[in-house]
Protein backbone atom coordinates (compact mmCIF):
# COMPACT_ATOMS: atom_id res chain seq x y z
CA UNK A 1 0.00 0.00 0.00
CA UNK A 2 1.00 3.38 -0.80
CA UNK A 3 -0.24 6.48 0.76
CA UNK A 4 -0.82 9.74 -1.57
CA UNK A 5 -1.26 12.82 -0.07
CA UNK A 6 -2.94 15.36 -2.22
CA UNK A 7 -0.39 14.88 -4.58
CA UNK A 8 -0.19 14.91 -8.58
CA UNK A 9 1.92 12.64 -10.66
CA UNK A 10 5.14 13.69 -12.44
CA UNK A 11 3.23 12.47 -15.59
CA UNK A 12 0.79 15.25 -14.88
CA UNK A 13 3.32 18.21 -14.63
CA UNK A 14 5.25 16.56 -17.86
CA UNK A 15 2.11 16.32 -20.21
CA UNK A 16 1.25 19.86 -19.55
CA UNK A 17 4.83 21.07 -19.98
CA UNK A 18 4.83 22.99 -16.50
CA UNK A 19 7.16 25.28 -16.21
CA UNK A 20 6.46 27.75 -12.99
CA UNK A 21 8.83 30.76 -12.32
CA UNK A 22 10.04 32.00 -8.87
CA UNK A 23 7.67 35.16 -9.19
CA UNK A 24 4.53 32.64 -9.92
CA UNK A 25 5.38 30.38 -6.96
CA UNK A 26 6.23 33.45 -4.20
CA UNK A 27 3.19 35.10 -5.38
CA UNK A 28 0.74 31.55 -4.77
CA UNK A 29 2.79 31.09 -1.48
CA UNK A 30 2.70 34.54 -0.30
CA UNK A 31 -1.16 34.28 -1.23
CA UNK A 32 -1.72 31.07 0.53
CA UNK A 33 0.33 31.15 3.81
CA UNK A 34 -1.55 32.51 7.23
CA UNK A 35 0.50 35.23 8.94
CA UNK A 36 2.14 38.46 8.59
CA UNK A 37 3.46 39.53 5.35
CA UNK A 38 6.43 41.62 7.66
CA UNK A 39 7.52 38.80 9.62
CA UNK A 40 10.86 37.66 8.83
CA UNK A 41 10.32 34.24 9.25
CA UNK A 42 7.48 34.23 6.64
CA UNK A 43 9.11 35.78 4.38
CA UNK A 44 12.20 33.15 4.50
CA UNK A 45 9.64 30.39 4.24
CA UNK A 46 8.11 32.10 0.93
CA UNK A 47 11.34 32.64 -0.66
CA UNK A 48 12.45 29.04 -0.11
CA UNK A 49 9.45 27.37 -0.93
CA UNK A 50 9.37 29.52 -4.15
CA UNK A 51 13.07 28.04 -5.09
CA UNK A 52 11.68 24.11 -3.73
CA UNK A 53 8.55 24.66 -6.12
CA UNK A 54 10.59 26.22 -9.23
CA UNK A 55 12.92 23.22 -8.78
CA UNK A 56 10.65 20.70 -7.89
CA UNK A 57 8.55 21.44 -11.45
CA UNK A 58 12.34 21.97 -13.46
CA UNK A 59 13.26 18.68 -12.13
CA UNK A 60 10.31 16.57 -12.43
CA UNK A 61 10.24 17.03 -16.14
CA UNK A 62 13.06 15.09 -16.53
CA UNK A 63 11.85 11.97 -14.18
CA UNK A 64 9.73 9.25 -15.64
CA UNK A 65 7.12 8.23 -13.45
CA UNK A 66 7.10 4.54 -12.66
CA UNK A 67 4.01 2.72 -12.14
CA UNK A 68 3.17 0.73 -8.48
CA UNK A 69 1.71 -2.40 -8.05
CA UNK A 70 -0.72 -2.30 -5.11
CA UNK A 71 -3.16 -0.27 -3.87
CA UNK A 72 -3.21 3.35 -3.39
CA UNK A 73 -4.80 5.38 -1.12
CA UNK A 74 -5.32 9.20 -2.23
CA UNK A 75 -5.99 11.84 0.00
CA UNK A 76 -7.57 14.53 -1.24
CA UNK A 77 -7.55 18.02 0.58
CA UNK A 78 -11.06 18.96 -0.43
CA UNK A 79 -9.85 23.10 0.30
CA UNK A 80 -6.61 22.59 -1.95
CA UNK A 81 -9.04 21.32 -5.50
CA UNK A 82 -5.95 20.72 -7.51
CA UNK A 83 -4.80 17.39 -7.52
CA UNK A 84 -7.35 14.58 -7.99
CA UNK A 85 -7.07 10.29 -7.26
CA UNK A 86 -7.79 10.16 -11.28
CA UNK A 87 -4.06 11.27 -12.04
CA UNK A 88 -2.96 8.56 -10.63
CA UNK A 89 -4.78 5.76 -12.29
CA UNK A 90 -1.87 5.26 -15.33
CA UNK A 91 0.72 4.77 -12.63
CA UNK A 92 -1.03 2.19 -10.69
CA UNK A 93 -1.51 -0.81 -11.22
CA UNK A 94 -4.13 -1.70 -8.32
CA UNK A 95 -6.83 0.25 -6.84
CA UNK A 96 -6.51 3.69 -6.30
CA UNK A 97 -8.73 4.64 -3.43
CA UNK A 98 -9.54 8.05 -2.83
CA UNK A 99 -10.44 9.85 0.68
CA UNK A 100 -12.04 13.39 0.96
CA UNK A 101 -9.94 14.83 4.00
CA UNK A 102 -11.42 18.59 5.18
CA UNK A 103 -8.46 20.70 4.85
CA UNK A 104 -5.64 22.33 2.81
CA UNK A 105 -2.85 20.78 1.20
CA UNK A 106 -0.57 22.32 3.32
CA UNK A 107 -2.82 21.51 6.34
CA UNK A 108 -2.88 17.65 5.73
CA UNK A 109 -0.12 17.03 8.26
CA UNK A 110 -1.91 18.88 10.63
CA UNK A 111 -3.04 16.89 13.49
CA UNK A 112 -6.67 16.51 12.97
CA UNK A 113 -6.61 15.49 9.32
CA UNK A 114 -3.07 13.66 10.01
CA UNK A 115 -5.22 11.41 12.52
CA UNK A 116 -7.96 11.15 10.17
CA UNK A 117 -5.65 10.08 7.70
CA UNK A 118 -4.00 7.63 10.11
CA UNK A 119 -7.15 6.13 11.17
CA UNK A 120 -7.97 5.19 6.74
CA UNK A 121 -4.30 3.59 6.71
CA UNK A 122 -4.58 1.54 10.04
CA UNK A 123 -8.53 -0.28 8.96
CA UNK A 124 -6.86 -0.54 5.75
CA UNK A 125 -3.72 -2.79 7.34
CA UNK A 126 -6.08 -4.36 9.38
CA UNK A 127 -8.44 -5.26 6.95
Amino acid sequence: MIALLDAASAGWFTERGEVVSRAEARAALAGYLPGDENDPGRTALVENGATLATEHVRLIGHFTQPVYRGTALFFNATDSPEAEAAFWAPYVDGDVRAYDIHATHIGLTSPEPAAEICAVIDRFLEA
